[in-house]
């Protein structure tokens, strides 16, 4: 079985806060219109009578994986998977996105870290 590595979202505690669009688009030196990522919102909208929001997260298939966007997180909601056996187990877990995956031999991600 080939490995994979994910940036996975946990929808559950993404509150929309955007800090990941903004680290990417300052780390790129992106205009303002420009980002490999993006938080979308879905909702409102009434679920068994309250009101109820999530924020899914895309990732861009131009992403060079820095991983700042994981490190910024205030709510922890972007979680890095470095082998498929971790990804797995964090997608059993519960309410997961995975938004971007990478063939873990072609990726270093230490060569990322600042």
């Amino acid at each position: 079985m080939l490995e994979h590595s994910a940036i996975v979202e946990d929808v559950n505690r993404c509150v929309g806060c955007r800090a990941c669009e903004v680290v990417c688009k300052t780390h790129n030196n992106f205009p303002v219109n420009q980002s490999r990522i993006r938080v979308n919102q879905i909702g409102p909208e009434r679920l068994s009578g309250a009101l109820s929001m999530e924020y899914l997260i895309e990732i861009g298939g131009d992403c060079d994986l820095c991983l700042l966007c994981v490190s910024i997180c205030p709510a922890k909601a972007l979680v890095y998977c470095q082998t498929t056996q971790k990804l797995l187990e964090y997608v059993a877990r519960g309410k997961s996105e995975v938004v971007m995956i990478t063939n873990v031999k072609d990726y270093d991600p230490s060569a990322h870290l600042h």
